[in-house]
């Protein structure tokens, strides 16, 4: 039997059945809290994805927003390739014509001398239809004819036919030729149907304001004719005579050259005179000859300029308000490849240094001292150029440098082209290829081959373009 002493009173320790009932107890609370918590992470993911499904949205509108700039391309990515090539007598229906309905619609001139319009599928390359105008003439001097140039107002296609070329006498060359007929040829550019035909005088040169063909001529007394007319009937709309006769220097001959830019017309005589008219054919301005160092630009989205030689950096750019100065600035205007409007009111002139003026007060906002070279595009407030060793983007309002990359280019003439996304140029090294820079930033996001002998790019109505010379003339190649 155990002894008093022996014997103990004991305290039970329960820390080991605590421990239990806390972890037990925490599990309950976790279980019960685990739907709650599950419900803020799908909240907060299904946040993040309504947000990235917002910035997407908002990026494919702005890309299908900006691929109706003029002179923007359709998408580019690192798969781009030839989709097709035109032989000789067709790079002209695709360089010189009009797109319709995915269509390059232009003139063609053949080997034989013959003339045609003609609508390729600008997907394919393949003829949709081809319409004869003039037959073969292997009288007319290779160097001197050239096939119909085509134009599009009020949904159908307008060309100029000109043909029965004789030799010209008392010129300064000797053995120079020129057309003694044109035609007015007005065609269907569904179908190829010819729709009118009319006689127009040889000296007729062809533009397009205000959806009136503008047709313009030599007269018999010397003067210069231009007339607005109906595309479809030719009635006129609308006359300009020159007030004097036009004078052609010793051994030249007489012409006019007639350009739309959206905001009047430019009519040049090649006695080098210029007059500017309104969309409806009213003389705003005469400019005298002076060996061609004036001439009109529009140097932004419905500004017009005028460059004259006289400045102290050697030009200077006078801003055009129906004809009249509104503000002059000095340097060449900048002739915008790309330009979306997004930074109203500046006047972008020179190169190094580009400078950007205010042209309603006349004040220069900032001067870049970044080589801009030959080539800008402008697009959401943001200038792009190529040089000869890089690319670089420039806030069109500051003109901050936001962004160079080094590339090796042919020259400060290499044009880079865009789809919104991407900055597209050729680099020479180690032989010709593809770079495409990121407009946001400027990486380097992609290179592609390009075809044998392909060095250069154009954009065409939103298409892109290779081009080479091959023995028969100019060659273009669709990429896509």
């Amino acid at each position: 039997m155990a002894r008093p002493e022996d014997m103990h009173d004991v305290e039970m320790d329960e820390r080991e059945e605590l421990a239990t009932s806390i972890v037990a107890a925490a599990a309950s609370r976790l279980r019960r809290s685990w739907p709650l918590a599950a419900g803020l992470v799908a909240v907060l993911l299904g946040g993040l994805a309504i947000t990235q499904t917002v910035v997407d949205a908002r990026e494919r509108a702005r890309l299908s927003r900006v691929r109706t700039v003029p002179g923007v391309v359709r998408e580019l990515n690192a798969s781009v390739q030839e989709l097709w090539r035109s032989d000789a007598g067709a790079s002209s229906t695709v360089g010189g014509g009009v797109l319709l309905a995915d269509r390059f619609i232009g003139g063609r001139l053949d080997a034989g001398g013959s003339q045609s319009v003609e609508a390729l599928d600008a997907r394919t390359g393949a003829a949709a239809w081809s319409l004869a105008v003039s037959g073969a003439d292997p009288t007319t001097p290779a160097d001197a004819a050239h096939p119909p140039k085509c134009l599009s107002a009020q949904g159908v296609v307008v060309c100029l036919v000109v043909d029965d070329y004789a030799s010209l006498v008392g010129t300064i060359a000797p053995t120079s030729s020129a057309p003694q007929r044109a035609r007015v040829v007005v065609v269907d550019p569904r179908t190829g149907t010819l729709i009118s035909e009319r006689d127009t005088p040889a000296s007729t040169t062809l533009a397009v304001e205000a959806d009136l063909v503008v047709v313009a001529w030599v007269s018999g007394n010397g003067h210069g004719v231009v007339t607005g007319t109906e595309p479809r009937t030719g009635e006129v709309r609308w006359t300009f005579t020159t007030p004097a006769p036009l004078e052609a220097r010793a051994g030249e001959r007489l012409g006019l050259d007639v350009t739309g830019v959206g905001v009047g017309i430019i009519v040049g005589s090649w006695s080098q005179k210029l007059w500017l008219l309104s969309p409806d054919g009213v003389l705003q301005r005469e400019l005298p000859g002076n060996g061609g160092s004036t001439w009109f630009e529009v140097p932004r989205v419905g500004m017009l300029a005028l460059r004259t030689a006289q400045g102290p950096v050697g030009a200077r750019t006078t801003l055009l308000v129906d004809g009249r100065d509104a503000r002059t600035f000095d340097g060449d205007p900048v002739n915008l490849s790309v330009d979306d409007g997004s930074v109203p009111g500046l006047v972008f002139t020179g190169g190094t240094p580009l400078v950007a003026w205010d042209a309603a007060t006349g004040q220069r906002r900032w001067a870049s001292a970044a080589d801009a070279g030959r080539t800008v595009l402008l697009l959401d407030g943001t200038l792009y150029s190529a040089t000869h060793d890089s690319v670089l983007a420039l806030d069109a309002a500051t003109g901050k440098v936001l962004w160079t990359s080094p590339v090796q280019l042919k020259s400060d003439l290499a044009v880079p082209l865009t789809d919104g996304s991407v900055l597209v140029v050729v680099e020479r090294v180690p032989t010709s290829h593809l770079v495409a820079f990121d407009c946001a930033d400027g990486r380097r996001l992609w290179e592609a081959g390009l075809p044998a002998s392909v060095d250069n790019l154009q954009e065409v109505h939103g298409h892109a373009f290779g081009s080479r010379y091959t023995t028969s003339g100019l060659e273009v190649v669709a990429l896509g």
